[in-house]
């Protein structure tokens, strides 16, 4: 693509498909702040709730690398979560140095209350694509990521 002029590059018809994925992604993120907002809950919080939820036991490391975030920032949402008594740290085993993280009644609690809310949001998001493309898109998003 030979974009010259900015209205082009940012065009939702011709413009970078990079730009619009990254545009689709930052108004899903926002939606599920406004949503998430009455439990007091971010869409980063509810993605480590929820992967500890699905994987208990996992370190820090492993959930930076799951949720696409820095470590440091999941060492202060975790902070934060445990502060809130939504997850505990417990010894790893083996590996004295590592923390592994399980959510406490409460935590898990918290997880189901946002869980249900974002199927909503997911629900709505959905209602918006037509139903015989949805398998496309999945197959197209999963190549971008793999490829």
């Amino acid at each position: 693509m030979n974009v010259t002029k900015s209205n082009e590059m940012f065009g939702y018809d011709d413009g970078y498909l990079g730009y619009l994925l990254r545009k689709a992604a930052g108004a899903y993120r926002l939606k599920m702040e406004r949503v998430l907002l009455e439990l007091k809950v971010t869409s980063a919080q509810f993605a480590i709730l929820s992967i500890i939820y699905n994987c208990p036991g996992l370190s820090n490391a492993e959930i930076a690398r799951l949720s696409l975030l820095t470590p440091q920032t999941v060492n202060q949402i975790i902070s934060k979560l445990e502060s809130q008594n939504l997850l505990i740290k417990k010894k790893h085993p083996t590996n004295k140095k590592v923390q592994q993280l399980e959510l406490t009644e409460s935590g898990v609690e918290c997880f189901h209350k946002c869980n249900v809310i974002i199927e909503d949001l997911e629900v709505e998001i959905k209602d918006q694509m037509p139903p015989d493309i949805e398998s496309g898109v999945r197959e197209w998003l999963k190549n971008i990521i793999e490829n």
